[in-house]
């Protein structure tokens, strides 16, 4: 005669068996989310790292840009004429002058809004102080609000009489 069901031995031993394979499985899935875990918050700092090191470099690429155009027009205009035509202070330049003519009417003052740029609104602002009649310092500060912070970089320039 051909059974269908599994004899009482089998059923005892399977009984028996299966509540060790449960915590088994119960530690196994333990440490694969604690694995898991671990890896999901490593690649969340790695690309919150990678993002604030991209808005870094602009940042920076930025500010030297504002110190190119003083290059520039030291160059263009000469010492004294350079120094007669800017202005000490704060002066907002996140558009830059493309002309002489514009960097000579450059005005103090301080930028209230930024120029949206890698999905961040970017502040380029110069700050122009004379150190002496023959020393002119050039300060680039770039800023941009990351959630909490307000992260900025800044570039110096010192431009001398020569």
């Amino acid at each position: 005669m051909v059974t269908l069901w599994p004899s009482k031995q089998v059923v005892r031993r399977f009984t028996a068996s299966s509540g060790q394979s449960i915590v088994e499985v119960l530690i196994a899935v333990a440490v694969v989310a604690v694995v898991l875990t671990t890896v999901a918050a490593g690649l969340t700092y790695s690309v919150k790292t990678t993002s604030e090191a991209r808005y870094r470099a602009f940042a920076t690429n930025y500010a030297q840009d504002a110190i190119e155009v003083f290059r520039r027009e030291r160059a263009t205009l000469g010492w004294e004429l350079f120094r007669d035509n800017i202005e000490a202070g704060t002066t907002c330049l996140n558009t830059l002058p493309a002309t002489t003519d514009a960097f000579v009417n450059l005005t103090p003052a301080a930028c209230t809004v930024g120029v949206p740029m890698l999905g961040m609104d970017f502040r380029r602002e110069v700050v122009v102080t004379f150190l002496s009649p023959d020393e002119i310092q050039v300060e680039a500060v770039v800023s941009w609000t990351d959630g909490n912070r307000s992260p900025e970089i800044s570039v110096v320039q010192q431009f001398r009489a020569y």
